[in-house]
């Protein structure tokens, strides 16, 4: 008596059909909804949808920090350095002196500014290493492969060259991997 426990195709039973059908099925299908298909399997997996949002939402801090970055410059530029401004257009805490200190004092606040994001941006860096979204979902795919091999009956298995096993588990599930990161990459660009 065997059991079936997961009869579903890989990424999703959307393109069912045409995997069944063969190597002919298979060139029919659309890559572009096959890979959106993976990410939505990838994005489900226990763990791995907390992740990728938090990689998103906290990677606009690197664009944050250059929308910050260019407004401090024009500010630097347009008020502080610019003579002809008063004191009463900058941003200051206390008025200085003369109108050298006030600008000094503004000058120094942008370069606190400047200098405290990167320590954020580099606490945010170092987190995202160890999230390893990368490597976690490398390693969903690939226990996912070697459970559909081993579920194969010994007359399939046959049939499936143990390179291209290797193959799989390590080349292509990296370069799978790598692919969902990559979306990540898209979504903080988009979002200068």
């Amino acid at each position: 008596r065997v059991k079936i426990i997961d009869d579903d195709m890989f990424p999703s039973n959307r393109y069912r059909e045409q995997l069944q059908e063969g190597a002919a099925g298979i060139e029919k299908i659309n890559q572009w909804g096959l890979f959106v298909e993976y990410v939505k399997l990838n994005f489900s997996t226990p763990g791995m949808g907390w992740r990728t949002v938090m990689s998103i939402v906290c990677d606009q801090m690197h664009n944050l920090y250059l929308f910050f970055l260019l407004k401090a410059r024009t500010y630097l530029v347009n008020k502080v350095f610019d003579q002809s401004t008063s004191e009463s257009s900058m941003i200051i805490f206390w008025k200085g002196a003369d109108d050298i200190d006030t600008r000094v004092q503004a000058a120094r606040l942008v370069a606190v500014m400047y200098v405290l994001p990167m320590l954020a941006l580099h606490i945010w860096d170092y987190s995202k290493l160890k999230l390893d979204v990368e490597g976690r979902s490398r390693v969903f795919l690939q226990i996912c492969i070697f459970r559909k091999y081993l579920n194969y009956t010994e007359a399939s298995r046959q049939l499936v060259r143990v390179s291209h096993m290797q193959v799989a588990l390590l080349s292509n599930t990296a370069d799978l991997s790598k692919a969902y990161c990559s979306v990540l990459q898209i979504v903080r660009a988009v979002g200068k």
